[in-house]
């Protein structure tokens, strides 16, 4: 499952880099879309201990014990 997650990384790495560096519209909207999709394939593919580490940080970040949701 490693091969998956690092292909699908890479394509949303060069989507985000393609977003940047262009400044044709309908490319910018276009690699933001497949930077997304791979992002999302890239945490089906990750490790369960890596999916585990993004869900637990936001509990542990400052932002997010400000918001004072629990009381």
């Amino acid at each position: 499952m490693i091969a998956p997650l690092l292909i699908s990384l890479s394509v949303a790495s060069l989507a985000v880099y393609l977003r940047i560096s262009t400044q044709e519209e309908i490319v910018k909207v276009t690699a933001g879309a497949i930077a997304i999709i791979s992002l999302l394939l890239s945490l089906y593919f990750a490790p369960m201990w890596i999916k585990a580490l993004v869900l637990t940080i936001p509990f542990f970040s400052s932002r997010f014990n400000a918001l004072d949701f629990f009381g």
